[in-house]
């Protein structure tokens, strides 16, 4: 079996990609925040995330997402340590999934990781990479329209890999700053030719 990475920036389109993947091409997507939201409920998570980030308790005595997202968000080493916490989890997860792919016999495993390059995912077991591109000020302008503030964005942004640094490190790259039309043409140009891919 091949596993793709498909990574990007905030607010590129990943998740748009992987759906047109999954539900078009019947590809099998699996998805790191996916997964990151359910290894966060596990109770050694939860734990250890209340012990950390003592702020960040919501009204029921678990954490609060939105707390805890303007707390990590807004400095870079607490965002490293809650990283420290969930990664370990995540790719115990993700192996997990892979494993079972492989045995049921899928040939091809999409892998929708936003931080693929920031926490250099993108080796073994990763055989490659799609970027969904967009420039920044195309993010900013998608995030401000989700309602984020313009700091709030600009954060978000800050703290990953800059894109166009990420653009030199992929295998494939998709272009999402036009429209869904013309993103959904160049999925299909892609589903097409890695159908037919010579792996080396």
């Amino acid at each position: 079996m091949k596993i793709i990475g498909v990574t990007g920036g905030i607010a590129t389109g990943k998740s748009t990609v992987c759906r047109i993947l999954a539900q078009k091409y019947g590809h099998i997507v699996v998805d790191a925040d996916q997964i990151s939201r359910e290894v966060s409920e596990l109770p050694y998570a939860q734990e250890a995330i209340l012990s950390s980030f003592e702020n960040c308790a919501g009204e029921d005595g678990r954490f609060d997402r939105k707390k805890l997202a303007s707390i990590v968000f807004s400095d870079t080493s607490r965002l490293e340590e809650l990283e420290k916490i969930l990664h370990p989890l995540i790719s115990s997860e993700f192996k997990r999934q892979a494993q079972v792919a492989a045995s049921s016999g899928v040939g091809l495993l999409f892998y929708d990781c936003p931080l693929l390059f920031e926490k250099s995912l993108d080796t073994s077991p990763i055989d490659a990479v799609l970027l969904v591109y967009a420039t920044e000020v195309v993010q900013i302008q998608r995030l401000l329209a989700k309602g984020f503030s313009l700091e709030d964005a600009n954060g978000r942004i800050a703290a990953q890999i800059p894109i166009e640094e990420k653009r030199g490190r992929a295998t494939w790259i998709i272009d999402n700053t036009s429209s869904f039309e013309n993103l959904e043409s160049q999925v299909d140009e892609f589903a097409k030719m890695v159908a037919d891919y010579e792996w080396e």
